[in-house]
């Protein structure tokens, strides 16, 4: 037994790229891609992957007082890795103030440089990079079958 379908899909390539250079798909985008991001920023200063470990001194003085990352680089109080977020109005990876002069170095503060940011990018490997943005490139995928999902002719 034989059975013919017939279907018919038409496909806008103009109606693809406008809606890839639009506002909606780009917020969508830098969730996706940069949000993830900055979660894998936090866990490489958690767990301690900083490069350039302490000074003794600061090793000193953190074991005179309560310090929630005891000898980890970048994670004393906490507030540098809880500030690090994407915002989505300047669709970017913010931190608190200080986060560039351990960035960048502070010669005159006496603060080392320490760019974590970078460090972890290259700590980093693909398969843990996709892993991290498999679940916003789904959705990525998903808006762009929903933008141009049509029904098929009868």
């Amino acid at each position: 037994m034989r059975i013919r379908t017939k279907t018919s899909i038409t496909f806008d390539a103009n109606k693809l790229a406008k809606y890839l250079q639009s506002n909606k798909y780009m917020e969508l985008k830098g969730r996706a891609t940069l949000s993830p991001m900055a979660s894998a920023y936090k866990k490489f200063i958690r767990k301690g992957q900083v490069k350039d470990g302490l000074h003794p001194k600061t090793k000193y003085n953190r074991d005179k007082k309560s310090s929630l990352g005891g000898h980890k680089p970048l994670y004393d109080t906490g507030r540098l890795v809880q500030s690090i977020r994407y915002d989505e109005k300047e669709k970017a990876i913010k931190g608190i103030h200080y986060s560039k002069y351990h960035i960048e170095g502070n010669s005159s503060r006496g603060v080392p440089k320490r760019d974590f940011i970078a460090q972890a990018d290259q700590n980093m490997s693909e398969a843990m990079f996709t892993k991290e943005q498999s679940k916003g490139m789904q959705q990525i995928r998903q808006a762009i079958r929903r933008a141009f999902s049509r029904r098929l002719a009868k």
